[in-house]
């Protein structure tokens, strides 16, 4: 997985309310992979990882899209194992 610079680092960042607001409304957690992208979690935090993305950055790599046994269905098992292992830590 070190050809594809993988690592297992997750970082969350928290919205943080201002003006003593008890809470953040119509927040929508996003994915970054260093940088923001264009993906919408649905979680109350953005989630920063070393993803496996597609080529164009625009989505992750999806299952629907590679061949049994070949690398990109072990870069499908990497995302799997972040939001599965690491992120609920």
């Amino acid at each position: 997985m070190s050809k594809d610079k993988l690592g297992r680092h997750v970082a969350l960042a928290l919205p943080v309310p201002r003006d003593g607001a008890s809470s953040i409304t119509d927040f929508q957690g996003r994915l970054f992979t260093l940088l923001p992208l264009p993906i919408i979690t649905g979680f109350p935090v953005h989630i920063n990882a070393v993803l496996a993305l597609v080529s164009s950055r625009q989505n992750l790599r999806n299952s629907m899209d590679v061949e049994a046994g070949s690398r990109e269905e072990l870069l499908v098992e990497w995302n799997r194992g972040i939001f599965s292992e690491l992120v609920p830590k």
